[in-house]
């Protein structure tokens, strides 16, 4: 236990200096260089300057605790001594929150995902604290509390930095890109890639590697490290910078920072003799420096931004250390392995269990759904060759690691492939099942099926409760959908008619006969002429050679997207990721929607913001944070996004009693009064692309397609209203 506290006390700044923006706030440093180094108004800062911290704050330091980002702001300021919004005002007070003490342990990533919290509020807050920081400012670390790096790499960075014009000999010149682009490589996993005639690095590498790779070309980096004996391991590395730190800033870290269980203020205050405000406070100092250790232009740096580089998308830590082994290893001061220290200072990527993702692993769970249910039946289910091409291909898992992911995201396996369920229930998993096989099952098929205890009673129960199944023959089971003796008959006729014509039949001459014959919808016998085992092609059916791997869904049956006269419009509910500016992947529906074609990029503007959605693997759509905040978005709200030619509009679904509007809203129409219920079937039927004369039974049917939870219950509400009426 410490027991002399005199050297805790805050120190005075050893020189009169102007005080910068960046002395307040050090976690500008690599972010907002040019805020970081304007001088300190206490008056009071500009309206700019406060919207720039506030944004380095939502989207680069989100996982930081107010604590961390205002270190010089006293626990017991009220809250209740500045003006609030009505909205924040409640939150505040339903949450129990009186003051900043209450506040400075919870990361702002926690604030925002308060209920009710809006993104207007969080800046409302922030701008709050921001000012408090400024007319008490942290006092300017001594020369003793300074940090050096004296490694050959940060006085490279030092040169660029200060631009000298320092002219190198060829063999120097030559010498240093080896280096550069030599640790580069190993720290990636690419030892053994040629130096010269490999592409370029990626364009998340540094500048001074990249002007390092157009020099070079022959030469692998692992002759080079080899030759040299120079590449130090991430242990190494970052054992290094911990011999930097003083004692007791080595204590605060691995007890409250690189640690997989955190110590309280209250007992690193008790050991230490100290209160937990000046734990708290030096907690705060030290963030900024285990930043700088992982600055881009650093050898730890560059370290970091490899290994992101070998994760990315997701992947199996067994995996990565078998391809960096240099990232394995024990530090002298901490009894975490080097990368998952690494993981506890870099909030670029994230580790659960045995899995790790960049940026989060929450962000590669979503991505991993969003792909998935975009080639997944209305129930839920998806081949494995087809999850394969789709899922693996974006996360380049080996087979036996993507069924682990699936696993730890939460699908199951059905048969032989894959299923989302919206809920875990026999049911649900049986559709599934169904679904996948194709064809009927015996009750006992299914049973066997199921991954989870369950009695064969309980689930013939609910096959008979469920309006989802049909018996079609004793103890054999049915999708409804498929139009139970119906649906195998049909199949029958058409491979009869193959057989009868030598293996080809015109679709035309197989709805003039199947139409009459079974009392079906000529829709219904296009769908099972080019369905497996069939195959259609310019009016022409036969039998396929094989069965088609991926067929993403029409905008009609892609879930949360409406159609609109002259628009699209797309239903979204807001995420803490939306709040804090990250951008997120749309269905491919959603992009077909929109007019884009695999490879476009395509910005949409509006009065509240713009919005960008760059289509290559996966449509993906760009932060759209700045329409939330104008929108004063909450996490869990249902917000539209609405596109009409090149521009947008966005507004928030607000609840409504009337099952009738509450429906219309669903799907993006804004009534100003109630509709009758011909005029509400109209608008639906056009929202989900069926013709103006379809009935409810065709929009309930294409709701069941599309496999959405709040359609059908806002479905469901409507049709019980109309029916009363």
């Amino acid at each position: 236990m410490v027991t002399n506290t005199a050297d805790w006390a805050l120190e005075e700044p050893s020189e009169s200096i102007v005080p910068q923006y960046g002395h307040t706030f050090p976690w500008l440093a690599g972010i907002d260089d040019e805020t970081y180094k304007l001088p300190l108004d206490t008056h009071g800062p500009q309206p700019d300057v406060i919207e720039r911290l506030i944004t380095v704050c939502v989207e680069s330091r989100s996982t930081w605790t107010l604590g961390d980002l205002f270190p010089s702001v006293n626990s017991g300021v009220p809250f209740a001594s500045f003006s609030q919004s009505v909205r924040l005002t409640n939150v505040l007070r339903r949450e129990n929150i009186v003051d900043f003490g209450a506040l400075a342990e919870h990361t702002l990533r926690y604030v925002m995902s308060l209920r009710n919290m809006g993104a207007k509020s969080v800046e409302e807050l922030l701008g709050y604290l921001i000012g408090l920081a400024i007319r008490s400012p942290v006092p300017e670390m001594t020369a003793t509390e300074s940090r050096a790096d004296s490694s050959r790499i940060a006085r490279r960075r030092e040169r660029r930095r200060q631009g000298a014009a320092e002219t190198l000999t060829l063999s120097s010149q030559l010498l240093e890109d080896l280096e550069v682009l030599s640790h580069w490589n190993v720290a990636r996993g690419a030892a053994s890639v040629s130096l010269f005639g490999s592409a370029s690095p990626a364009a998340e590498a540094p500048d001074y590697v990249v002007s390092a790779a157009i020099r070079l070309s022959g030469l692998t980096a692992y002759d080079w490290v080899q030759a040299n004996s120079s590449f130090e391991s991430l242990a190494s590395l970052l054992t290094a910078h911990l011999r930097d730190l003083s004692d007791k800033e080595l204590e605060i870290l691995t007890r409250r920072i690189a640690t997989n269980k955190a110590d309280t203020l209250e007992q690193v205050g008790l050991d230490f003799g100290v209160t937990r405000e000046r734990i708290r406070q030096l907690e705060a100092k030290l963030k900024p420096v285990l930043q700088s250790w992982i600055d881009p232009s650093t050898a730890l740096g560059m370290r970091a931004m490899a290994l992101r580089e070998r994760i990315r998308p997701v992947s199996h830590i067994d995996d990565v250390l078998h391809d960096v082994p240099s990232a394995a290893g024990s530090l002298l001061h901490s009894e975490l392995s080097a990368w998952l220290f690494l993981d506890k200072i870099d909030d670029d990527f994230e580790s659960e269990d045995v899995w790790l993702a960049t940026p989060s692993i929450q962000s590669a769970k979503s991505e991993t759904t969003v792909i998935f249910d975009q080639v997944a039946g209305p129930n839920g289910s998806a081949a494995r060759d087809v999850v394969r091409e789709t899922i693996g291909e974006w996360s380049q898992l080996t087979d036996n690691r993507l069924t682990e992911w699936l696993e730890h995201v939460g699908l199951y396996r059905v048969g032989a492939g894959w299923a989302n369920l919206k809920s875990r229930s026999v049911p649900n998993f049986a559709a599934a099942y169904l679904e996948h096989e194709g064809e009927r099952r015996s009750l006992e098929q299914v049973d066997a099926a199921i991954t989870w205890p369950h009695s064969i009673l309980t689930l013939r129960n609910a096959l008979l409760e469920d309006s989802r199944f049909t018996s079609v023959a004793r103890g054999e089971w049915e999708l409804a959908s498929w139009g139970g003796k119906e649906y195998s008959g049909i199949k029958n006729a058409i491979s009869e008619a193959l057989a009868d014509n030598g293996g080809l039949v015109s679709v035309q001459s197989l709805i003039d006969d199947l139409v009459p014959r079974f009392k079906v919808t000529e829709t219904s016998v296009r769908a099972y002429a080019a369905a497996w085992p069939f195959a259609s092609e310019k009016g022409i059916v036969r039998l396929a050679s094989e069965r088609k791997s991926v067929r993403p869904k029409p905008p009609g049956l892609t879930r949360n997207l409406y159609a609109a006269p002259g628009q699209t419009r797309l239903r979204i509910r807001v995420t803490s990721e939306h709040l804090r500016g990250s951008g997120s992947p749309i269905a491919i529906g959603a992009a077909a929607a929109l007019g884009m074609t695999p490879g476009e990029k395509k910005t949409f503007v509006g009065d509240l913001g713009l919005v960008t959605v760059s289509w290559d693997n996966q449509p993906l759509m760009s932060s759209i944070r700045q329409i939330l905040v104008s929108l004063d978005a909450a996490v869990d709200d249902l917000v539209f996004l609405s596109v009409a030619g090149d521009t947008v509009t966005a507004w928030t679904v607000e609840p409504n009693s009337d099952p009738l509007i509450a429906l219309a809203e669903t799907v993006g129409s804004r009534p100003t009064e109630r509709l009758d219920a011909d005029q509400l079937r109209s608008k639906i039927a056009q929202s989900l692309e069926l013709g103006p004369d379809a009935t409810w039974h065709d929009i309930e049917a294409r709701s069941a397609a599309r496999n959405e939870p709040e359609l059908a219950d806002a479905l469901t509400a409507a049709l019980a209203v109309i029916r009363d009426e």
